[in-house]
């Protein structure tokens, strides 16, 4: 594809990678809850858990954050009567909770505890009911900053996301897919959501990546020039402009009300754009879905 096609192609997708970022911090926010079962369990490794720390982790939304940190090899297993089930962590996980859960820290790497230069933090789980398997592995890391309808947004925002993470999911049950919100703590990415009644506001900044290890590969860094403005009805992107960087080259996107982008100069019609979308499309809406 042509870089002005991949310009237009990622520029239509961008309140998609949005979604993507906003649906993995949910998951990293989840990623510690403990699979229980009334049956015999075993735990074995160094499960290390500190629970109702409150601490100062430098939020830009709330200065003070209750903190749970799980550390290193941890697993957890058990069994009963035509069920089984295992689950293992390995890093370190600090999630960080202020106004019941609409304030979020996300902090994940390998067992050295430094997101931007160490590995990440891994997670897997297996269970067995009957016949059916279920499996999921989940990598994470990073650090980043979540206001979901919180008291304290840094730009008005009914959802913001700040910061660095880098996640993969794959399972049996779910189609395995890899994104990127920003690169580290000198390349950060933000995403400033405010949804109103008929129209949702969208401003996108610094690199996304995501990939579905198929055909939908994108790697792009984003400059909000204005706001992406979409109809909560339709779907369809009224109005803005962003500055987005492929391949190391820059293009202006102006989305049009038609459903049409013109990137430099160029006008993409809304079926081009389908086209361009379309190996993308499906792939990051059920990545924005899927839980694990």
């Amino acid at each position: 594809m042509e870089t002005h096609g991949e310009a237009a192609r990622e520029g239509a997708i961008a309140t998609l990678l949005a979604k993507v970022a906003s649906s993995a911090a949910a998951r990293a926010h989840d990623a510690d809850d403990s699979k229980s079962t009334q049956l015999l369990t075993t735990k074995q490794g160094s499960c290390v858990q500190s629970s109702e720390n409150v601490e100062n982790l430098g939020s830009p939304f709330a200065h003070s954050l209750s903190v749970t940190t799980t550390a290193d090899h941890c697993r957890d297993s058990g069994q009963g009567e035509g069920f089984s089930f295992s689950s293992g962590q390995n890093g370190i996980l600090a999630l960080g909770e202020a106004e019941g859960g609409n304030v979020v820290y996300i902090r994940a790497s390998d067992i050295s505890g430094d997101p931007a230069s160490g590995g990440p933090y891994i997670q897997q789980f297996e269970s067995n009911f009957g016949r059916q398997t279920t499996s999921h592995d989940v990598e994470l890391r990073g650090e980043l900053n979540l206001c979901d309808n919180c008291a304290s947004p840094t730009q008005g925002g009914n959802l913001e996301l700040i910061g660095y993470l880098s996640s993969s999911f794959a399972g049996n049950d779910l189609s395995a897919f890899s994104s990127a919100f920003g690169t580290g703590p000198s390349d950060q990415a933000t995403t400033i959501i405010n949804e109103g009644g008929q129209t949702t506001e969208t401003l996108i900044d610094g690199p996304f990546e995501f990939s579905d290890n198929d055909s939908c590969d994108v790697s792009t860094d984003y400059e909000s020039l204005d706001p992406i403005i979409t109809d909560n009805s339709t779907g369809q992107v009224q109005s803005g402009r962003l500055n987005v960087t492929v391949d190391g080259s820059s293009f202006e996107v102006v989305y049009n009300g038609d459903g049409s982008v013109t990137v430099n100069g160029r006008t993409y019609t809304a079926q081009e754009l389908a086209t361009l979308n379309d190996a993308c499309t499906a792939a990051l809406e059920e990545a924005s879905q899927a839980a694990p």
